[in-house]
């Protein structure tokens, strides 16, 4: 269990499911993820130190992960690792999985 995962739970949160393997055919994995829900939370390191996510190479992958996720029916969230463990987050959380429930 992550500190994350213990986090929602303490907040009421379902457990996310780290590292999802959610797509039916290529190896995408969702940093954390609510199957029953098809929620998807995305931690975006290195945004600012030249990182992964932070260059061209990794951007057009990130879009092309995230519009196969759309694709499959799937909501995708982004946080920054600053912002994992804020209350902003968790509500964020929250309120997309009860919109998804009402649809």
């Amino acid at each position: 269990m992550t500190i994350f995962t213990a986090y929602c739970r303490s907040l009421g949160i379902p457990e996310p499911v780290t590292e999802y393997r959610w797509h039916p055919t290529r190896k995408f994995r969702a940093d954390y993820a609510w199957p029953e829900q098809k929620l998807i939370l995305e931690v975006e390191g290195g945004i600012w130190n030249s990182g992964k996510h932070g260059r061209g190479s990794g951007i057009v992958k990130d879009i092309e992960k995230q519009n196969e996720a759309s694709a499959h029916g799937w909501m995708v969230l982004r946080v920054q690792p600053q912002d994992l463990l804020k209350l902003t987050t968790i509500e964020l959380i929250r309120r997309t999985m009860e919109a998804r429930k009402a649809a």
